[in-house]
């Protein structure tokens, strides 16, 4: 199996100097679905900006990380060729000035996705549906014209699902996209997810929820103060963490999962 994402001794320092993530080494295959999981502050979402762009310009990074053979020097720029990135805040990732359909539109135009890249504007837009419709937005002409903030949380994280399928991106990098949703919308997003993506895509899903994230990803690395305290499959993890920081993320899930009497 091919490896998509290599790091090595991945460091990231604030502007004071105090380190905040600490000698990162990971792979990923080809295909393969992690979730980083832990608490506030362990670093987890500090390793998706190194990967996906956008890190901190007050943050350092040092070590080294490779993506598709490809050695990224800077991961302060606002986006990795070959990665999607599906940030928690949808209204972030949306111009809220433009509306949908366009902004669905220019990944497609680029020639990054399915379409050909001499297909025509009619082309383009049945895609822009298919697309819509692939993550469960059905009413897709409305969709389409729609602003941002004429859509719920849920049908805009769906929609920054489509647009990260619209870019065919070889890596998918999903920073806590559920957080904020209700258990309803949480589930239709993971299934939008899980059901939409290539076999051949790479998932590093971020989550401090190890519920949500054990229905999508087959392994689990887990930190703590900006260090990996374990990395295993994920029923593994499930069935017998190896590290305290694991079995409270076990506990907790356990815990949510009891019905309420």
């Amino acid at each position: 199996m091919r490896t998509i994402i290599q790091t090595h001794e991945l460091s990231v320092r604030s502007e004071t100097g105090e380190p905040l993530l600490r000698d990162i080494s990971l792979h990923v295959e080809q295909g393969e679905r992690i979730a980083l999981l832990g608490r506030s502050g362990s670093g987890k979402s500090l390793i998706s900006s190194c990967l996906a762009g956008g890190l901190s310009p007050t943050l350092a990074r040092t070590g080294e990380i490779e993506i598709c053979g490809r050695r990224i020097r800077d991961s302060h720029s606002v986006s990795v060729r070959d990665v999607a990135a599906v940030r928690q805040d949808s209204s972030d990732a949306l111009n809220p000035l433009v509306r949908i359909g366009a902004q669905l539109m220019l990944p497609l135009k680029r020639g990054r996705s399915r379409v050909d890249r001499k297909a025509s504007g009619g082309a383009c837009d049945a895609h822009v549906l298919d697309l819509l419709d692939a993550v469960g937005l059905h009413d897709g002409h409305r969709i389409a014209r729609s602003f941002p903030a004429q859509l719920s949380g849920g049908q805009r994280q769906r929609v920054c699902i489509a647009l990260a399928l619209a870019c065919g991106p070889q890596v998918l990098v999903a920073d806590e996209p559920t957080t904020a949703l209700d258990v309803v919308s949480q589930a239709t997003v993971l299934s939008a997810l899980s059901s939409n993506l290539s076999p051949a895509t790479a998932v590093v899903f971020v989550t401090h929820d190890l519920s949500v994230a054990s229905g999508l990803c087959q392994r689990a690395v887990v930190l703590e103060a900006g260090r990996i305290v374990e990395d295993s499959a994920m029923r593994d993890l499930i069935a017998s963490p190896a590290h305290p920081t694991s079995a409270a993320l076990v506990t907790e899930a356990m815990r949510r999962s009891e019905p309420v009497s």
